[in-house]
């Protein structure tokens, strides 16, 4: 893998640095050991992919150049999982839902209005979901765990106990690091050294620079802007590759 990557990472528009890419190949190889056999798949990972006609603005869900885009969906998503399978190996009785938290990335960003309003756009990313009716897949429990998730994604503290079941917040950690570990794209460029990580996993396993392996790879792969993150994760041994999808 580290010849392919190096030859990749040559070709690429994204430029890393040198130290922050030798640690994310390691990141990625220890990640890999950590999970051997229960390495997510892309398979499973695109069962969650957020319906086109949920975005309020497609133009930014599909601008291939937007931080707030569906390849960001995808790379926090990959990153979620991850995050997600690791705690559950190590307790496996941790109160995760791997599947609320991919549900909850799915949908955190679909409400994102350009500059205008960031700071409501988790709320009404809620609003938008619930006006579409995605709600209804769900028991109502399931839901409202999920909705929480994305209701406190963007919060720097921790919500209070009448704001949140306390039992969800390592979940919403989950996902607030998965977002995190997604900060080093462009136009973005947030230094490492600013990330916030909550979680014990995604410090001790780097996830924003191995996010930053899966943009530099993606840049190289045309096509489904979506589709190509679990492309690039697979190439660099990041997801267990599976059967072709028919």
């Amino acid at each position: 893998m580290g010849s392919a990557l190096a030859e990749i990472r040559e070709r690429s528009r994204i430029v890393v640095d040198e130290k922050e890419y030798q640690t994310g190949v390691r990141s990625i190889e220890m990640l890999r050991r950590e999970l051997g056999e229960n390495v997510p798949t892309a398979a499973y990972i695109r069962q969650f992919r957020p319906d086109a006609g949920l975005f309020l603005h497609p133009e930014i869900a599909f601008n291939p150049y937007d931080p707030h885009n569906i390849a960001h969906v995808a790379r926090t998503q990959i990153a979620g999982a991850c995050i997600a399978r690791v705690q559950l190996r190590r307790n496996p009785r941790a109160y995760i839902v791997e599947q609320f938290v991919l549900h909850a990335l799915a949908w955190h960003d679909i409400a994102v209005d350009g500059d205008e309003g960031y700071e409501a756009h988790a709320s009404r990313a809620v609003t938008r979901i619930e006006e579409k009716g995605q709600q209804t897949k769900f028991y109502s429990a399931q839901w409202l765990q999920i909705r929480e998730l994305m209701r406190h994604h963007m919060r720097r503290d921790d919500p209070a106990l009448d704001e949140m079941p306390l039992n969800l917040l390592a979940m919403l950690n989950d996902v607030r690091d998965a977002d995190a570990s997604d900060l080093m794209r462009p136009p973005i460029y947030e230094p490492l050294n600013r990330i916030v990580l909550r979680t014990a996993e995604a410090v001790e396993f780097q996830l924003p620079l191995i996010s930053q392996h899966i943009q530099m790879v993606a840049a190289s792969i045309s096509g489904d802007i979506y589709e190509a993150q679990f492309a690039a994760a697979e190439r660099i041994g990041l997801l267990r590759v599976s059967e072709p999808r028919p």
